[in-house]
């Protein structure tokens, strides 16, 4: 039997949506970045995570595996810091007419072929891949308030310095120059605050779509 890639796709859909999977969590050619797009991606439709991406070859051959494989260890790149499963989609005769495969995306090796597909659970994979995203916000979020501590209290040492040599030395600074320090000062602090909220921002959306 001959079948396209085209249709292994429409197969594979068609099975994702007879198993509970919203129509608006399947994207077709998803674009991780500028120069890599991924055949199908399953994506939490309120955050645009992606929860698990999918390669889709029409031969089960050792180049398919390899090229799959390869691909989907590129994929890794665009990804950063979130791990996000990977498989390699490929043609069988027998119902559901696929087989899977799970990728490791840091090696492209085939790690192995998924029997049960249980693991595919749609409710599953969303909850533990914004699990990750929000955990990564939180602690994104610790380290600039870390940061933002640091840089304030060494200000506030400069301030005191300055008003100590101010008022005991011949050095005088006149209003411009103190307006332009807390200018300075308030350029400075502007990006720790915007990246902090940014990052109450992102948390604060995972939680609700957790709710939902």
């Amino acid at each position: 039997m001959v079948v396209t890639e085209k249709k292994l796709l429409d197969n594979f859909i068609e099975y994702l949506l007879n198993h509970g999977y919203p129509t608006e969590s399947i994207a077709l050619e998803y674009k991780l970045d500028n120069l890599r797009r991924v055949d199908l991606a399953v994506i939490d439709s309120i955050t645009n995570v992606p929860l698990m991406l999918f390669e889709f070859k029409q031969y089960k051959t050792d180049s398919a595996f390899k090229q799959g494989g390869c691909t989907l260890k590129n994929f890794k790149m665009s990804l950063k810091n979130i791990d996000v499963p990977m498989y390699l989609v490929i043609f069988s005769d027998e119902e559901p007419f696929f087989e899977l495969f799970e990728v490791n995306s840091y090696t492209g090796a085939i790690i192995g072929k998924i029997e049960s597909f249980k693991s595919l659970d749609f409710e599953y994979q969303r909850i533990a891949r914004l699990s990750e995203k929000a955990k990564k916000a939180e602690k994104d979020k610790r380290t600039a308030i870390d940061t933002f501590s640091v840089v304030s209290w060494v200000l506030a040492a400069i301030f005191i310095l300055l008003i100590i040599v101010n008022k005991f030395t011949e050095i005088e600074l006149s209003a411009t120059d103190l307006t332009l320090i807390g200018a300075a000062v308030g350029l400075i602090l502007i990006p720790f605050s915007s990246k902090i909220k940014f990052f109450g921002i992102e948390f604060e959306r995972y939680t609700k779509a957790k709710e939902e």
